[in-house]
């Protein structure tokens, strides 16, 4: 039993460091972006973000409200 938690501990550390190190890339990247650009720029930054998100979020809320997705899925 302390073996299994012990390999459970080892990938949660792994997966933890990996996320500070790609993490780490990101920031090193946007962060000139968002400090130099002026308030025009960081709005249509935000917005081909958003808008995406949103498409997708509404895309999402479609399939699973949907009757012939539902069939399907309760067999």
């Amino acid at each position: 039993m302390t073996t299994n938690n012990s390999v459970n501990n080892s990938t949660s550390l792994q997966c933890i460091i990996c996320f500070f190190i790609i993490s780490g890339d990101n920031i090193r990247i946007y962060t000139p972006l968002f400090a130099n650009g002026t308030f025009t720029n960081l709005l249509v930054i935000l917005s081909v973000f958003f808008v995406p998100v949103g498409i997708l979020c509404y895309v999402a809320r479609l399939l699973t409200s949907a009757d012939f997705l539902l069939s399907k899925f309760k067999k």
